[in-house]
């Protein structure tokens, strides 16, 4: 998921900076959303205290609830940076090197987290050779459920060459919005009615059906995403709008009252809430006091892959009396973000020096041969 400009090329373009900036701040909306929104999937025993109550209900889990807004994020920035990358590269390097990534990240976490899964008797984790290979390429979620949008995002970036000559063949900002509805629309209500009229919804629980389920649901916000890279949507809202305190408060006040709106609206219009969400948040981010956020959450967003892919082992699969020990919500939180990415770091440093032993060798090898 890249952006326009890498990071130290200008206040006013979108960087690679804002996009990780962005990045992190979704990863911490997944860790709130899942710690705290599903109390049903916590093993008997587990139990946790929020700090309080709006109209009876516990803030950790209203705001949990309004933290699924993350995949849209995640999706969103996805489809601007493939279209992005698209307009400087061939498609099919393009889409090799989008899924090199995704896949260097899945299965660093696999190989740590299913044998640790098998050596602690997570009954989800069969032993049965088809779940784990269909795991192991992303294309199955059983040991994860949290892996759920892998394989349809990866689907969604191989189809970038029709995304985009779609894209491209519309003129004009409101056509182009027009179309993301369209699409949204089809997925919500046309999609559900087709499967279920054709008779195809007796194949809900399928692979396929699954999988072609999931890649209609988020393609509204991959869409999304490609409409505003190419109408170069981001870098003209921030140089616009940044480096200004009057329009730097504004744009926090957007994001808050998106924040209650999703809340009431459930994750049907996310596709609609995150093109709003996404520049308000690159604004706040663009000031003096959001500076000191925006570089924190830059070093958070770089590691999200990993902490999304291998959150869920600590908090329900693995680790989950550990993770809420502490008992209040906020504390639960600092420690599962704290274990995630921690965790996070010392993967990509294993991978690194794994690389770099490889590649030795590997050199040595040839110059014997040689």
């Amino acid at each position: 998921m890249s952006s326009i400009k890498k990071g130290g090329e200008g206040r006013t373009f979108f960087t690679l900076a804002d996009t990780n900036a962005l990045k992190g701040l979704a990863v911490i909306l997944m860790l709130y959303h899942h710690l705290f929104a599903f109390p049903e999937r916590l093993p008997k025993g587990i139990r946790f205290e929020a700090l309080f109550e709006i109209s009876g209900i516990s803030s950790a889990y209203a705001l949990a609830v309004i933290g699924k807004i993350c995949v849209a994020i995640f999706v969103f920035l996805g489809g601007y940076g493939t279209y992005i990358s698209c307009t400087r590269t061939d498609f099919k390097r393009v889409i090799i090197k989008r899924a090199r990534r995704m896949y260097d990240s899945l299965w660093g976490v696999f190989v740590i987290f299913i044998p640790l899964c098998i050596a602690f008797d997570v009954k989800r984790v069969t032993e049965n050779y088809d779940d784990l290979l269909l795991n192991f390429l992303g294309i199955k979620t059983n040991y994860n459920r949290e892996w759920w949008f892998f394989a349809p995002y990866l689907i969604l970036v191989a189809l970038i060459p029709l995304i985009k000559k779609l894209v491209d063949k519309s003129k004009g900002l409101i056509i182009d919005i027009g179309m993301v509805c369209a699409v949204a629309l089809f997925s919500e209500f046309a999609f559900p009615y087709l499967t279920e009229v054709s008779g195809l919804v007796e194949y809900e629980k399928s692979l396929i059906y699954v999988l072609v389920r999931n890649t209609v649901k988020i393609l509204p916000g991959f869409l999304g995403g490609c409409v505003f890279a190419k109408h170069d949507l981001l870098t003209k809202i921030k140089r616009r709008f940044s480096s200004n305190t009057g329009y730097s408060l504004g744009a926090l006040i957007i994001v808050c009252v998106l924040v209650v709106v999703r809340g009431f609206t459930g994750d049907s219009l996310d596709y609609l809430l995150v093109m709003l969400f996404v520049p308000s948040a690159t604004v706040a981010l663009d000031s003096r006091v959001g500076g000191y956020v925006h570089t924190l959450l830059n070093k958070i967003g770089k590691e999200s892959t990993n902490m999304w892919l291998m959150h869920s082992f600590f908090c329900f699969y693995i680790f989950p009396k550990v993770i809420y020990a502490p008992r209040y919500t906020p504390l639960i939180f600092l420690w599962l973000f704290a274990v995630t990415f921690v965790t996070s770091k010392l993967l990509t440093f294993l991978k690194k020096k794994a690389s770099l032993i490889f590649y030795r060798l590997k050199g040595r090898f040839e110059a014997y041969k040689a």
